[in-house]
């Protein structure tokens, strides 16, 4: 069982913080969560520490000098080891759950997505990792506004514009929480620009328009992490609406490819959307420009790296249609 906030066992976790008074070393964070990376640590919860090797030896020291109430800290934090999650073990959640959230998105399947959003939500991860689930609760609830407006257009959704307007409202609020908890997190700010940048053009929920170009959250963004290539994707939206693509937008997006193909490895827990997306994008325009072997090998190996991305399947079986 994990507690969650302002349950019984987080106010006894707020209570008894003093005792981890021996182990508290100036400079280096909270003596509680110096105790869970020891726990987590001897465990085998964590394969790495989240504080310096000397931070736990400092710590250790404080355990040697002041035994008896060391032994108390040891003991609560045990507790509180298994009240909430190690970060590893969070970063393995939010990981399956950003696998699941891209999945069901891919596949148009409304209903999934809106379950993997409410498992996401019910997620008590740690502090570490706090902004990047809500992070993910914003991109979830994008992808889902984008999906309605979809069910909408096919007329299997009488209610889309309006769930679609709720849910970017939702996706609005997570992302600007994440800033909150790490004022650094550049993908947050650009996904908020996406999602609160004014409704979308044509109804289309993805937020591409003016307003989404010109918000200050992809300005931010732009400061912080401009070589991003997730936060240079949300700008080609923002600048070409549904079902039209300019001469300047086309060759960004040519530019995009190569640098989502350019880019390191993702580290474990980190956001590793928007190159299949990117391909659809670059496929849908080369379509545009009759450039039908050219879309196919972009569609193609979009499929290679989302193999059920619905989009994608789409684009293709036009493009096959297409004569030679």
């Amino acid at each position: 069982m994990r507690w969650k906030s302002g349950a019984p066992g987080a106010t006894a976790s707020r209570a008894l913080k003093n005792s981890f008074n021996p182990l508290l070393v100036p400079g280096h964070g909270r003596p509680g969560e110096i105790m869970h990376s020891l726990v987590c640590l001897i465990s085998g919860a964590q394969r790495k520490p989240r504080f310096s090797q000397a931070t736990l030896e400092k710590s250790k020291e404080g355990f040697f000098q002041q035994p008896a109430r060391a032994l108390m800290s040891v003991a609560v934090a045990a507790i509180l080891t298994l009240a909430r999650p190690c970060s590893a073990e969070d970063l393995a959640e939010l990981d399956d759950a950003a696998s699941r959230l891209q999945y069901a998105a891919h596949t148009g399947d409304t209903r999934a997505l809106e379950e993997v959003v409410g498992l996401v939500a019910k997620l008590d991860t740690s502090e570490a990792n706090a902004a990047l689930r809500e992070y993910y609760l914003g991109y979830g609830n994008w992808q889902l506004a984008h999906l309605y407006t979809d069910e909408r257009r096919a007329g299997t959704r009488k209610s889309g514009d309006r769930d679609a307007a709720r849910a970017l409202q939702d996706c609005t609020r997570h992302v600007q929480a994440a800033v909150r908890l790490d004022a650094r997190m550049a993908e947050a700010y650009a996904i908020e620009a996406i999602c609160s940048g004014g409704m979308p053009q044509e109804g289309d929920a993805r937020g591409r328009g003016a307003s989404c170009a010109q918000h200050r959250g992809l300005r931010t963004a732009r400061e912080l992490d401009a070589d991003n290539p997730r936060i240079r994707l949300i700008e080609v939206l923002c600048a070409s609406p549904r079902g039209s693509m300019s001469t300047a937008t086309f060759e960004k997006l040519r530019t995009l490819v190569t640098a989502f193909e350019a880019a390191p490895p993702t580290r474990a827990g980190q956001p590793d959307w928007g190159y299949a997306e990117a391909l659809v994008l670059l496929g849908e325009g080369l379509l545009q420009r009759g450039d039908n072997v050219a879309a196919r090998d972009a569609l193609e190996r979009a499929l290679v790296t989302a193999p059920d991305y619905r989009a994608a399947q789409q684009l293709l079986q036009a493009a096959a249609s297409r004569p030679k």
